[in-house]
């Protein structure tokens, strides 16, 4: 790969400002560009190809329009400086791979015009802390978010309707999830968020929190639930789930 790069003459080093005017930035365009910490790109721009920063492991920072419709297939991935993503409000798909192996990523703002989360999308994203997923998401793809190991809640939408295999496989610190009551499709079962067909999404071995008494409904076995919080350093949020065969307990330290 090239080590260096050179815009009208001028070599580019830390910051790449592309040219305003510019509509797409193609496939492969700076992957493995190591050299770049931020990239700002202008209001002209509609879509970035596959893998265009793929492996830019010192890229710290992306701006981006909100009219962009488009980022391809794995075009973050291997981004292990980057911090945050906020994705373009014209975005609809978040595609497979895109933001995969960003270790470093803590934040990540997905707009409610998304209908799909893609394969491994987020895969290994190790210090990715808290994920909101829009309604208007329906769809989310096989270890979409596997091994985000960093990764303690996650709100899920009335839409969604369909997650597949290993979504949250490995999410091993992952205690605090919400589902929408108006969700028919994901329920809680002894502690699982399972789908509508018995697939195993989740195993909180921590805690669960559904909204509202839901979790009644959609569970027959679980006769009472309450929360309680223990006042005592560290607090410990406390969820007690009453089955036919017993009371069980998640807690999490917050």
């Amino acid at each position: 790969y090239s080590k260096k790069l050179y815009l009208n003459g001028v070599q580019i080093t830390g910051t790449l400002v592309i040219p305003d005017g510019v509509v797409g930035i193609g496939s492969c365009a700076f992957s493995h560009c190591n050299w770049l910490t931020e990239v700002k790109i202008p209001e002209s721009a509609r879509r970035i190809g596959e893998y265009a920063f793929q492996g830019c492991k010192c890229l710290k920072s992306v701006s981006m329009p909100m009219c962009m419709t488009s980022i391809g297939n794995s075009a973050f991935s291997g981004c292990e400086s980057l911090l945050s993503m906020t994705i373009p409000s014209g975005v609809s798909v978040v595609e497979g791979h895109v933001f995969s192996f960003c270790s470093s990523l803590e934040s990540v703002s997905i707009p409610e015009g998304v209908s799909n989360i893609e394969n491994s999308a987020f895969a290994y994203c190790k210090n990715l802390r808290s994920v909101s997923i829009p309604n208007g998401v329906v769809r989310i793809g096989h270890y979409a978010f596997q091994d985000c190991s960093g990764l303690i809640s996650l709100s899920i939408p009335e839409s969604v309707s369909e997650v597949n295999s290993g979504a949250f496989s490995g999410c091993e610190n992952l205690g605090w999830v919400e589902i929408d009551p108006a969700n028919t499709y994901l329920r809680v079962k002894r502690g699982k968020v399972v789908t509508s067909s018995g697939l195993l999404i989740h195993d909180c071995s921590l805690l669960v929190r559904v909204l509202s008494s839901q979790i009644r409904v959609n569970d027959p076995t679980i006769l009472d639930v309450s929360y309680r919080i223990r006042s005592r350093k560290p607090t410990v949020k406390v969820c007690v789930l009453a089955f036919e065969d017993g009371v069980r307990s998640f807690a999490k330290v917050v």
